[in-house]
């Protein structure tokens, strides 16, 4: 049910976009739903998503109606967390009502919106890469700084099937 604070607060040509969006995410999500290809179930969720066309949908809805986060998302060097905060901060209603609130689904909008406008570039290690990985010497006290990635933005799904045994813990957020 769309909270109707939310959808009075917008003008006309924000419902619009608003009413777009909506279709548009539906759609995808029942494209998504009904994809029995492995090789497309195997990208990593913001590829899949970008497939049916949501993450254009979801930046010009963002775009209509949270600039500063569209601002926030194209700034070099800001964060998930710098855009989930100014969507949370900035649009309390539209966090609420179309992301339910929820940190997690703002940091995964966030991602989207990043990728969407080139500054992140995705990488994707195969189940074969990650086996031998998993067979290597390496100990855990190799220096996480040799394995800095070749661009400054770089998000990497680990294995073709998300299988990957090991996990990496932000210091800062323990996430």
């Amino acid at each position: 049910m769309i909270d109707s604070a939310f959808l009075a607060s917008l003008n006309p040509a924000q419902q619009q976009k608003y009413r777009k969006f909506m279709t548009g995410h539906a759609a995808a999500c029942v494209k998504n739903q009904q994809c029995a290809d492995e090789r497309l179930l195997a990208l990593p969720h913001h590829r899949r998503i970008a497939l049916h066309d949501l993450m254009a949908h979801e930046a010009e809805l963002l775009e209509a109606v949270a600039p500063e986060v569209i601002a926030e998302a194209k700034r070099a060097g800001s964060t998930r967390h710098d855009i989930a905060t100014t969507l949370r901060e900035s649009y309390p209603l539209l966090a609420r009502t179309v992301y339910l609130d929820r940190f997690d689904v703002l940091c995964d909008i966030a991602l989207r919106l990043m990728v969407h406008y080139g500054r992140i570039r995705t990488f994707q290690t195969t189940d074969a890469l990650e086996q031998m990985l998993m067979e290597t010497d390496f100990g855990g006290d190799v220096p996480a700084k040799w394995f800095e990635p070749p661009f400054p933005e770089v998000f990497i799904e680990f294995g073709e099937h998300r299988r990957f045994p090991v996990t990496i813990n932000d210091p800062q957020s323990g996430e």
